[in-house]
């Protein structure tokens, strides 16, 4: 197998059955996937044609199967740009219980410095920076975390000059929508850093926020074409649950009646609505 970074591995149908169970596909259905697949994939295939005949073999048993084994590629699908991201993980701390500013120009003790989230709860103070792959391959190596902590003394230098802020807890965080190489991880927790991963860390990676806040971006609903989900962003519906309180931007998208009650449907299961 070709994965999406470039790199060959071993066909491992047991690695590939745990990624579908992670989507909510209970045990029975998910080995049924995988032997479907074994038996015909054969000789060299890419991790996309993979993602590819999983997804339609999903969708086949139950929408929301197929759309919750896509979250990775859909969180790509906010881009090319970074701000989308930006706004799901602003999102996501929101539902968390977190006051929170989007892009915000913050004045350091040298100079001022663009934040993409600030995050304020109770007495809880955070820089929260977004680094965003539009390749699902890329990892996100020792230089960020490094440029990151740097920016970060800066802006805690300044905050603990505020008042009230002497003895609140600041922190940078640091959220990648792939992974972080062994060394952006080790320096990142060195230097006391909360970095977030598409599968770190265990029981508050980016795909547990996402399913634990129930902030499903509408790119997961497979259904809607590329320009459909582009014209739902462009009209800031970002979440599925944004599309369940704006259902008629559908009608607008000119998306045909049964198709807009599917899309519905599935927005719902995802949000918690249905």
């Amino acid at each position: 197998m070709v994965k999406a970074s470039g790199e060959r591995q071993a066909w491992d149908p047991r690695r590939l059955r745990q990624s579908v169970r992670r989507a909510g596909v209970p045990e029975k259905v998910a080995r049924e996937v995988v032997h479907t697949l074994d038996r015909h994939l054969r000789g060299k295939v890419t991790s996309a044609r993979i993602f590819r005949e999983v997804s339609d073999l999903l969708a086949a048993h139950e929408a929301v199967w197929a759309a919750r084994y896509g979250l990775k590629q859909a969180i790509v699908a906010l881009g090319p740009e970074g701000y989308r991201f930006e706004r799901l993980v602003a999102r996501m701390l929101e539902a968390q219980g977190f006051a929170v500013q989007v892009g915000q120009i913050v004045q350091g003790h040298c100079v001022t410095h663009e934040v993409d989230v600030v995050a304020l709860k109770d007495d809880r103070h955070y820089m929260v920076e977004c680094k965003f792959h539009t390749a699902a391959g890329r990892k996100c190596d020792v230089k960020t975390p490094l440029y990151v902590h740097a920016r970060f003394r800066d802006i805690e230098a300044q905050w603990r000059g505020l008042p009230g802020h002497a003895t609140r807890f600041h922190q940078a965080w640091l959220v990648n929508n792939t992974r972080f190489t062994t060394d952006a991880l080790q320096y990142g927790q060195c230097v006391g850093m909360h970095l977030i991963s598409w599968d770190f860390p265990e029981g508050g990676s980016l795909r547990q926020m996402v399913e634990q806040t129930r902030s499903w971006p509408v790119t997961c609903l497979y259904p809607l074409s590329k320009r459909e989900m582009r014209f739902l962003l462009d009209r800031d519906i970002l979440l599925c649950k944004d599309l369940v309180a704006r259902p008629a931007v559908l009608e607008e998208a000119g998306i045909e009646a049964a198709r807009r009650a599917a899309v519905l449907e599935l927005a719902g299961m995802l949000s918690g609505e249905v």
